[in-house]
């Protein structure tokens, strides 16, 4: 199901969005350190902006690389 609209994040405007996102892995393990690492060498591998808090990440870019980088946390 796609919840945003593709024409808009494909759109030649160039503007930019910012988004903060709260990823919880439940692998049935006590420690999620190591799933949380894996997400935060994600974020920083994309070039985007962004701000690690204590509740999550809030990342700046255009529609289309923040909803792509979200997809693949």
């Amino acid at each position: 199901m796609q919840w945003y609209n593709e024409r808009e994040i494909e759109s030649n405007r160039g503007f930019a969005m910012i988004a903060e996102f709260s990823i919880v892995p439940f692998a049935g393990e006590e420690s999620l350190s190591v799933h949380v690492a894996h997400i935060q060498r994600m974020v920083r591998k994309s070039g985007l902006p962004f701000r690690l808090t204590p509740m999550g990440t809030i990342i700046e870019g255009t529609p289309r690389a923040v909803f792509d980088l979200i997809y693949a946390c």
